[in-house]
């Protein structure tokens, strides 16, 4: 995942655990890709939709993140 924006990494990650076919109704559901663009609110967008779950995504995203380095 070197040299990927964040963006890309989100829509990878979010690929990987939910499957392209469900990968545009979350993003809706997020805000959009430009939620997407921004860690901060595409953490808070991610808390408001899966409440205590968010953690197990955003530790995928990170594990993945730094298992890249």
């Amino acid at each position: 995942m070197k040299n990927k924006s964040f963006e890309e990494i989100v829509v990878m990650t979010l690929m990987e655990i939910f499957g392209e076919r469900n990968l545009p109704v979350l993003i809706y559901h997020l805000g959009g890709y430009e939620t997407l663009k921004e860690p901060k609110i595409f953490e808070e967008k991610l808390r408001e939709l899966f409440k205590e779950g968010a953690d197990i995504i955003l530790n995928y995203m990170k594990n993945k993140m730094e298992g890249s380095k």
